[in-house]
């Protein structure tokens, strides 16, 4: 498994449309991708942290390498002040439960 942690900080007034985005593009990527799912959060310090669970590197990059809709990708490029750099992790151990 391989998992990749997104972290940004969100424009005010933009959280409640990107988390709808943020959940139809999980939804897309479970269902066509083979995405293990994700799970949205916001953190104390007031950014939004997405982990995201993935059978392998290739599934990842290919949901990221699909066509998106403009319209959402303009929206979500609206709604983000600030992309922090996404973590990588491989999975050493998986003791989460389903």
């Amino acid at each position: 498994m391989f998992v990749a942690v997104y972290r940004m900080r969100l424009n005010p007034g933009h959280e409640d449309q990107y988390a709808r985005d943020w959940h139809d593009a999980t939804q897309v990527a479970i269902d066509l991708y083979g995405s293990g799912g994700s799970a949205l959060f916001k953190a104390d310090d007031g950014t939004w942290v997405a982990i995201a669970r993935w059978p392998d590197r290739a599934a990842r990059q290919r949901f990221f390498d699909r066509d998106i809709d403009p319209v959402v990708g303009a929206r979500q490029a609206a709604a983000i002040a600030e992309r922090l750099p996404t973590l990588e992790l491989d999975c050493v151990d998986d003791l989460w439960v389903p």
